[in-house]
């Protein structure tokens, strides 16, 4: 298990902690949050070396009900393997991803983000994270525009 540490320039070890715990709270609030509203889509994949399978997704947007501001969106995927993935978003900018298969849940990729900045990712690795940068930006992108 490799743990992998991205110090934003000029960041104490401290620092780290203390914008870990920060982001940490505040999507475990987030999380049981019973005042935002939601919505979700639905859809079909169609899969395998000739498409020819048929699997699905799923994602509800958690969002505050007087801005519309996203601030979680949960997706969930099940082809021949099944995926989720949570995006938490803060002031319009994303600032924590993780991915997991929920038969595995202990190899759950999680990384968190200050400023648009990687700071820290557990179990992920460069290209884990970067391809849940652009998902997360791409899933606030499409929110937005159909707002």
């Amino acid at each position: 298990m490799a743990i992998l540490l991205f110090y934003v320039s000029c960041k104490s070890s401290k620092e780290l902690v203390e914008d870990i715990k920060e982001i940490s709270y505040y999507t475990g609030n987030i999380r049981i949050d019973q005042n935002l509203s939601n919505s979700i889509i639905e859809g079909t994949l169609n899969y395998g070396d000739d498409l020819k399978k048929t699997g699905g997704f799923e994602y509800y947007q958690h969002f505050c009900p007087d801005d519309k501001s996203l601030v979680w969106l949960q997706y969930s995927q099940s082809t021949n393997t099944n995926l989720k993935e949570n995006f938490f978003y803060k002031k319009n900018e994303l600032v924590y991803a993780e991915s997991y298969n929920p038969e595995y849940e202990n190899d759950k990729k999680t990384i968190f983000l200050k400023n648009g900045k990687l700071i820290y990712e557990n179990k992920s690795d460069f290209t884990n994270s970067e391809k849940l940068i652009r998902k997360g930006k791409q899933f606030l992108t499409e929110y937005k525009k159909n707002l």
